[in-house]
């Protein structure tokens, strides 16, 4: 994963589903959607379909197209609606290259 963008849209798309719904979808988003401007401009009910199976489809659309949006005039996409604290430290993880001073408590971030 080389964007920010699509490491921040995995975290949204993990919370509260499992790692292989959220990798599918993820997939699926990146293969109809490639870049931020085509996901920005994505058409609602197709990104609603594509979000349907993981739950909270209004918020998780919300939050997708809206780090699209920030993505394609490059705002501070950690700062954006949707992004949490799990997002914020993964992105500081691995786009940053900063492990920071805790040491993390889920799993894979520990493991990294």
């Amino acid at each position: 994963m080389t964007q920010p963008m699509w490491l921040l849209i995995m975290c949204c798309l993990l919370n509260c589903a499992s790692r292989t719904v959220a990798q599918r979808v993820l997939y699926d988003l990146m293969t109809r959607w490639p870049d931020a401007v085509s996901l920005a401009n994505a058409d609602e009910a197709e990104l609603v379909t594509s979000l349907r199976c993981l739950g909270f489809v209004s918020r998780r659309a919300r939050v997708v197209r809206n780090l699209a949006r920030a993505a394609t005039v490059r705002e501070s996409l950690t700062e954006q609606f949707g992004v949490g604290e799990y997002a914020r430290r993964s992105h500081r993880i691995f786009c940053d290259g900063e492990l920071g001073d805790d040491e993390p408590d889920d799993g894979p971030l520990k493991r990294y």
